[in-house]
């Protein structure tokens, strides 16, 4: 179904990743998603996958994004994050649907004949079930001891044996953005 006007549908956000866990610099894009498109539109969704650079399995990715702020049911469990049919499946077939990704994953995904690159002057958008448009996010750099903050740097640092607990609660508090004592026990065994 081509849509004539934008307007008339409802655009829905889905924030898609492994969050392996999720940084400030996630939280930082999910705001700033929140504040263009509405806390009702913006989803984050995420796997239960897990492998040696994602330990943390869904429920525990629930807890570290909740700690945000962000609510739990705006959080879901999907098989496939860029397909997040567990989300899209819950709207009219004429909703718009903008994957919110990096530079990089943009340019993967919209490779395909399923994503278009989203253009905020676009005249007409298709819905979900013909079309999904690719939100390129903003590049936050943060660094985390040196490295592009990443989950893989966000759990190398918080794991460093060789840092005294309180040197690595002030780094928690410096990466995540928040003090959860919870959050960081679970974040900083990994």
């Amino acid at each position: 179904m081509f849509l004539n006007e934008v307007i008339k549908s409802r655009i829905i956000v889905i924030f898609p990743g492994r969050f392996q866990p999720m940084g400030r610099h996630h939280y930082g894009a999910y705001e700033g998603l929140v504040k263009k498109f509405g806390k009702d539109n913006v989803f984050v969704a995420t796997s239960d996958s897990t492998g040696e650079k994602s330990p943390f399995k869904f429920a525990e990715k629930k807890k570290i994004i909740s700690a945000y702020g962000i609510p739990s049911s705006k959080i879901v469990k999907v098989k496939n994050p860029y397909k997040a049919e567990e989300i899209t499946k819950k709207f009219d077939d004429d909703t718009v649907v903008l994957f919110a990704v990096g530079a990089k994953d943009g340019d993967r995904l919209s490779a395909g004949k399923y994503f278009e690159k989203y253009k905020v002057n676009q005249k007409n958008y298709y819905g979900y079930k013909e079309h999904g448009y690719i939100y390129i996010l903003p590049h936050v750099a943060l660094k985390v001891n040196g490295k592009e903050m990443s989950g893989t740097s966000i759990r190398q640092a918080l794991g460093d044996k060789s840092k005294s607990d309180v040197e690595r609660k002030k780094m928690f508090k410096s990466i995540m953005g928040f003090n959860n004592p919870a959050v960081y026990k679970l974040v900083s065994g990994r």
